[in-house]
């Protein structure tokens, strides 16, 4: 029973309730402010040059390719100077071919997933230099390093041949299933498969295979934990691959051991040079240092920073690093990555939707959100050429963007679906209609050049890093 008279209860919860009342009011200003300074944080910088970029009418080409004409003869463009030849029939119903590749002299393309045929065409005139057909369906975009080329199928085999004469120099069997593109360096041919079925430890689980470019002969088998996304990138001793799992790898080629590893929920190939290896993650661009593997953004740090943003247009494109709105691969048909992050001149670029989204390489920092006048998302990932990033759209829009201007260098609508990512070589693009043409190009720009196959480079990686410690 209570001690103290009725009065006196009252005063006493009237003072704990005007008590109550008074600390909730505190925490909901301090809370208030400190979402306030969130936001503050969060919003775009002044600077954030967020933008919509139009094509000038005199740097556009409409490039009308035409009938589809006899197979493998060339037949001059429309709108602008190239060629279109015909390399599909009515049996490759697939509309998915790999991209091209180049040695500058013959331009290299398998057929799509279902074929089993591999092409090599002039480069100047689009003529036929040599066909072969191969034991396995489904040739990967290929690589091209010291007049050999080499590629992987879907159906299990990597094949190297001889890029003037069309003989094939080896091929080896990996697994029941290879999808990811090989990457090749002086010494060695790299390839990742879901299974490695020779081996006689681990003979289940996914590995990077290492290989004589010479013979094809296995040097070393590495266990990782799925296929990569697009293909292994390899500078020196150290190869890293994103696999379709989501981990990052730093795999030391020469002990056939892995340096360090990251499970970031990886959505793409990884972009590597001297600054860092960035990768697409769950929901930001992630950063690491390559020798050391440590971390070089704090958490969230490069996820757009425009997300606050008042939209430019009646409907923009996702601002956020998502799933959905980051572009995709189709290489080959039978695997896909998110957009690839590029460095050009010192700036990271990310093709998001239909907006080309610049970030400090160093930093993190947003620097630029632009958005392109194309009718579609774009396809694939940035192609570096020089100081300009080149996108495309799956519909045939193509646009060069000087990332330190934000201009529209030149564009070509080109009246036709593209089956995959192009390449830039000596001034012209080349890239695969969805009904089996192959298209040369002539852009007007010396700029479009040093791109001759996927990944810029047999590597992958746009720059060679200084070698390891232990190396």
């Amino acid at each position: 029973m209570s001690i103290h008279p009725p009065r006196v209860r009252r005063a006493v919860m009237g003072a704990l309730l005007t008590l109550t009342v008074a600390v909730a009011v505190s925490v909901a200003v301090s809370v208030a402010a400190d979402r306030a300074a969130h936001a503050q944080d969060a919003a775009p910088a002044s600077d954030l040059d967020m933008r919509i970029l139009t094509t000038p009418a005199d740097v556009r080409f409409d490039v009308d390719i035409g009938k589809l004409g006899q197979r493998y003869r060339a037949k001059p463009l429309r709108g602008a100077k190239g060629w279109a030849v015909r390399l599909g029939t009515r049996k490759m119903k697939s509309a998915l071919w790999p991209t091209p590749a180049t040695d500058g002299e013959r331009i290299y393309v398998g057929g799509p997933l279902e074929s089993s045929e591999f092409f090599a065409m002039h480069a100047d005139t689009g003529g036929l230099a040599w066909r072969r057909s191969l034991a396995d369906a489904g040739p990967t975009p290929a690589v091209v390093r010291d007049r050999r080329v080499y590629f992987n199928t879907q159906s299990c085999t990597v094949y190297a041949y001889d890029g003037p004469t069309g003989n094939r120099v080896w091929s080896r069997y990996l697994a029941g299933h290879v999808e990811a593109i090989p990457a090749v360096t002086e010494t060695a041919v790299l390839s990742t498969r879901p299974s490695r079925h020779e081996a006689k430890v681990d003979a289940n689980l996914p590995a990077l295979t290492v290989m004589d470019p010479r013979r094809g002969t296995i040097l070393a088998n590495v266990t990782i934990d799925a296929e990569a996304l697009g293909g292994p990138v390899v500078s020196g001793n150290r190869a890293f691959v994103a696999t379709r799992l989501g981990t990052v790898f730093c795999i030391d080629t020469e002990k056939g051991e892995t340096r360090w590893k990251h499970n970031c929920g990886a959505r793409s190939a990884p972009w590597l040079d001297e600054s860092g290896l960035f990768v697409v993650g769950r929901e930001a661009i992630e950063s690491y240092h390559p020798e050391t593997g440590f971390r070089r953004f704090a958490d969230a740090a490069i996820t757009p920073s425009s997300r606050d943003a008042q939209p430019i247009t009646a409907q923009p494109s996702p601002p956020r690093v998502r799933r959905s709105a980051i572009s995709q691969n189709g290489e080959g048909g039978f695997w896909k990555d998110a957009s690839r992050p590029v460095v050009a001149a010192e700036r990271l670029v990310l093709a998001e939707g239909r907006t080309l989204r610049v970030f400090d390489r160093v930093t993190g920092a947003e620097q630029a959100w632009w958005e392109i006048d194309v009718d579609h998302p774009f396809s694939g990932s940035p192609v570096v050429a020089g100081d300009t990033v080149v996108v495309a759209t799956s519909q045939g829009q193509v646009r060069a963007i000087d990332v330190t201007q934000g201009e529209i260098v030149w564009a070509l609508d080109i009246d036709a679906q593209l089956a995959s990512g192009f390449i830039l070589d000596a001034s012209k693009l080349y890239a695969m209609t969805t009904d089996g043409r192959l298209l040369g190009i002539e852009t007007g720009d010396l700029r479009a050049d040093g791109w001759p196959m996927w990944g810029g480079s047999p590597t992958h990686a746009f720059e060679e890093l200084a070698p390891s410690d232990d190396q």
